[in-house]
């Protein structure tokens, strides 16, 4: 499994964004896989040479969204937490309803109630 999940990362890494979000579609009973096919969309040098392409953009977020949940249900919620962060970088607003309910559930798990209030008032 761990050959496998280094050489799928391996291609998602060179993939288009809107391509990895097919590919992750494959992976829907293997949730470790999918983190780290979906975690190669927040990495700093991807977001910042495909953000200027809308549509790569918006993929970018939409993944990112996706793996903040994926990362909860894993009971990953400081993962979680840093894949919402990345959204930044992105310059696309993904579902902002959805992306500060996955926050405000994240800081909950943390125990960082205080995070948790500030996030529900954005």
């Amino acid at each position: 499994p761990e050959l496998r999940r280094g050489a799928l990362t391996a291609v998602a890494d060179v993939l288009p964004a809107p391509e990895v979000l097919e590919a992750v579609e494959s992976l829907a009973n293997d949730p470790e896989m999918k983190e780290s096919v979906l975690s190669t969309l927040a990495r700093r040098d991807r977001i910042t040479s495909e953000r200027a392409d809308p549509v790569k953009a918006r993929a970018i977020a939409d993944g990112l969204v996706r793996l903040a949940r994926l990362r909860l249900s894993l009971d990953k919620p400081a993962e979680a937490v840093a894949a919402l962060d990345s959204l930044q970088l992105v310059g696309v607003e993904p579902d902002a309803d959805t992306a500060a309910r996955l926050r405000v559930v994240a800081f909950i798990r943390l125990d960082r109630v205080e995070d948790a209030l500030a996030s529900g008032r954005r």
